[in-house]
C-alpha cells in the first residue's frame, strides 16, 4: 500500500507522521510492504523540516534531518492508495482539487478512530518545543491506532 501524509507546509506534521509511521511499519516487519511519503498543500519545495521536529524526533531515535518539503502534485495523489490529512480544511481542499482521489482522502485522527479531542491535529509551526511534543505524541498515538489496519491485526 502507498500511504501519503499531507499537511500545509510539509515541514512539521506530515514529516513527523511519515517518520513515525515508517518506524512502526519497520518494527512490525512491514516496512517493505507499505511505502510512505509526505507532501504539503502549500509548501515550498526543498525546505528542511522544522528544527523542533528534527530535534524532538531525534530524541526518539528518528532522523528527519534530510527531509525536504515538496508540494502535493496530481502524480502523488495518483500514486497513493491512502491519503491522510491533518485538518478538515485540508480534507475538503484535496477532495475538491483532486476529485478522482477523493475516496482515498481521510483525516488521520478519523482513520485512527481517535477523535476524543476533535478531528484535527493542530499545526505546531512557530510554537515552542512543548507544543511540538504534544503534536508528536498526538500523531504517534494515531499512528499506533492505525497499525492494525495496515498489518491486518
Amino acid at each position: 500500500m502507498h500511504i501519503l501524509i499531507i499537511c500545509t507546509g510539509n515541514t512539521c506534521r506530515s514529516p513527523i507522521a511519515k517518520a513515525l509511521l515508517k518506524n512502526e511499519l519497520n518494527l512490525s516487519g512491514l516496512g517493505a510492504v507499505h511505502a510512505v511519503d509526505s507532501a504539503g498543500i502549500a509548501s515550498i519545495d526543498g525546505q528542511p523540516a522544522a528544527d523542533a521536529a528534527v530535534k524532538l524526533l531525534a530524541e526518539k531515535g528518528l532522523d528527519i534531518s534530510g527531509h525536504r518539503s515538496k508540494r502535493l502534485t496530481p502524480a502523488l495523489v495518483e500514486w497513493a492508495d491512502l491519503i491522510l490529512v491533518m485538518t478538515v480544511s485540508q480534507l475538503e481542499l484535496l477532495r475538491s482539487r483532486f476529485p478522482e482521489g477523493a475516496d482515498k482522502v481521510l483525516l488521520l485522527k478519523e482513520y485512527a478512530a481517535s477523535i476524543n479531542s476533535g478531528l484535527e491535529i493542530a499545526d505546531p509551526y512557530g510554537y515552542n518545543d512543548q507544543i511540538y511534543r504534544l503534536v508528536i505524541e498526538e500523531i504517534h498515538g494515531c499512528v499506533k491506532k492505525i497499525m492494525p489496519k495496515l498489518t491486518g491485526g
